[in-house]
């Protein structure tokens, strides 16, 4: 299994969600911690809150 390059975060325990998002190919990840996944963003994640999320069912 090739491994994918991926941003260091600086707390572990978010590196680890960053890598099951990357390797499951997710298109988000919805947390209210949104400032530590800034460098997610690189490599095509986009990052939210779960408020966002309803907003944009709303509309």
């Amino acid at each position: 299994m090739p491994l994918k390059t991926r941003p260091s975060l600086h707390d572990a325990d978010d590196g680890m969600v960053l890598e099951v998002a990357l390797n499951g190919e997710a298109d988000f990840i919805v947390t209210h911690n949104t400032r530590d996944f800034e460098p997610a963003r690189a490599p095509g994640i986009e990052v939210t809150t779960p408020g966002e999320i309803v907003r944009s069912q709303e509309e």
